[in-house]
């Protein structure tokens, strides 16, 4: 399975386990394995079908009836990046 998909769904997982253990009384330290996480991920398919819904569109047969799915949106960028290199010396320093 790919970083693309593994790295948000390990995120999703380790967010949910630490909502869940916040809720506790005692500290605790979680590792949550990326490549475990993408393993099961992989070995468990989404149950609910998928169908085309018109030329673009995609509908999820939920429980509840169908939900479409958003089409992909490109978000425009808030600021300009840092130039190249811009804070390699600042790292470089603080790795010396």
């Amino acid at each position: 399975m790919a970083d693309a998909v593994a790295d948000p769904l390990t995120g999703m997982v380790a967010g949910a386990l630490g909502a869940e253990l916040l809720a506790g009384d005692r500290a605790t330290v979680v590792d949550v394995p990326l490549a475990r996480v993408a393993a099961r991920a992989a070995s468990s398919p989404v149950g609910a079908p998928v169908s085309r819904a018109g030329v673009d569109g995609w509908v999820v047969e939920a429980e509840d009836g169908p939900v479409d799915v958003a089409l992909p949106r490109a978000r425009p960028a808030l600021t300009a990046a840092a130039p190249a290199d811009a804070h390699g010396s600042a790292l470089r320093a603080e790795f010396a």
